[in-house]
């Protein structure tokens, strides 16, 4: 790392959006990918050059242009690349080329993350990320490529839904990199890098590179947000191929704003066994809500009814419905606390990320729930003996036991399910 960036802090960094990227992720991605043949090149955040010197075989004659907006970092690369090859330009890369009357065969970089600017282009984007991936997309040649390294939250957040659109319906994602195992100097969020074609496709399927070794390929699973998923959805597909409704379709999903001294945990089960406990006992209202954790790495649902009401704070989301019956509430309650709904959960709204991310109705809403003609009466006593397990352990198990039997779930996913099960304190051996 050269002194001008070793110098900065990481304070000044995280407000430019500047992470520096480790040499060892540009190695894997240059191994993978033959990029000898691209003649037209540009770099539009070059920083100390990492990209350039990783990927490019000068040898081939292919022309460069860098860009930074750093003067300290222009300088430092006026100096190091001083052949007629290439063009270092001082610029903000967002100012540059606005009539894209320069194309280019290959765009590669690492652009400033999540900086709020304004936005001055013809479609809905939310920060620096989206509008240099936007802006690079137009800049490419007819099956030219982009190579750029993009943030966890980037294939699921509501906030980058529209470049997402826009990429699944004009280019082709050939490959997605996931480099959370690498060293990005300042950076604590998941980084990834995505590999974009200028080319339409009527079916998207792309692979999701972990080493040179591991490889997956994905097909992409048509959604009305645009997650890009990062998982092979045939296993969540047999997962809900019998459930029939969802969570947005049964319920209204609106955040808790009572502020009181307790707050639902969302790795602690136990607390909510008086909910439970309020449905065996029959003590539950028509109108009994569910809560769940609002960010946390699981489902935790729990019914509160008058008699026994359970805290709500506004770090909760609160799912309810005008008339829930005793039935509903005893399945949809149960469920909701399963390894499925985890598995889910997962799948569906984190995209297997390690990081939290806030559970409101844009992500949960699609989540599938069981057909309630799958229980019967003899289910609903089954149910309310387990759930006045005390056990959290033995009392999951034997849930998960109920779901996946009634749900007619194989071997093989519920293997797959209880996998990758994450909550420490209550994890399933099999």
């Amino acid at each position: 790392m050269n002194d001008i960036v070793r110098k900065k802090s990481k304070y000044e960094r995280k407000q430019k959006g500047q992470f520096y990227t480790d040499n060892k992720l540009i190695k894997l991605i240059k191994n993978v990918l033959n990029i000898s043949e691209y003649m037209n090149v540009l770099e539009p955040s070059a920083g100390e050059g990492a990209f350039i010197d990783g990927f490019l075989n000068l040898d081939s004659g292919c022309l460069v242009d860098v860009i930074d907006v750093d003067q300290d970092t222009i300088n430092y690369l006026k100096n190091k690349y001083s052949s007629n090859q290439f063009n270092i330009i001082k610029s903000d890369f967002l100012k540059y080329n606005k009539k894209y009357e320069k194309k280019y065969d290959l765009i590669i970089g690492n652009p400033p993350f999540n900086l709020k600017i304004q936005n001055t282009f013809d479609i809905s984007l939310n920060d620096s990320t989206d509008m240099f991936i936007y802006h690079s997309l137009n800049m490419l040649n007819c099956n030219g490529s982009l190579i750029m390294l993009v943030p966890g939250t980037f294939f699921r957040n509501k906030s980058y839904q529209s470049i997402r659109e826009n990429i699944i319906n004009n280019y082709k994602i050939m490959n997605i990199f996931d480099l959370r195992n690498g060293d990005f100097m300042g950076a604590s969020i998941e980084v990834y890098a995505i590999h974009i074609v200028n080319r339409i496709t009527t079916k998207q399927n792309y692979n999701v590179i972990y080493s040179e070794s591991q490889i997956e390929n994905i097909d992409y699973k048509e959604n009305n947000k645009y997650f890009i998923n990062l998982f092979d959805s045939s296993l969540i597909d047999k997962v809900t191929s019998c459930m029939t409704d969802s969570i947005g379709n049964q319920f209204k999903i609106s955040r808790g704003r009572d502020k009181t001294n307790g707050s639902l945990k969302g790795r602690n089960i136990s607390i909510y066994r008086n909910g439970w406990s309020g449905i065996a006992d029959g003590n539950y209202e028509s109108n009994t809500i569910i809560c769940l954790q609002n960010i946390a790495y699981r489902f935790v649902a729990a019914s509160s009814t008058k008699r026994e009401k359970i805290s709500i704070s506004d770090t909760i989301t609160i799912l309810h419905k005008d008339s829930l019956s005793r039935k509903e509430q005893l399945i949809y309650t149960t469920f909701l606390n399963t390894s499925i709904a985890y598995s889910i959960l997962h799948t569906y709204v984190f995209n297997y990320s390690r990081l939290t991310t806030h559970v409101d109705r844009y992500y949960i809403e699609d989540i599938p729930l069981p057909d309630l003609s799958i229980i019967d009466e003899n289910d609903s006593i089954e149910l309310m003996e387990i759930i006045e397990i005390k056990d959290d352990c033995k009392r999951l198990d034997l849930l998960n036991d109920f779901y996946y039997r009634k749900l007619n779930i194989d071997r093989e996913v519920i293997e797959r399910i209880e996998e990758n099960w994450k909550c420490p304190n209550i994890r399933r051996s099999i």
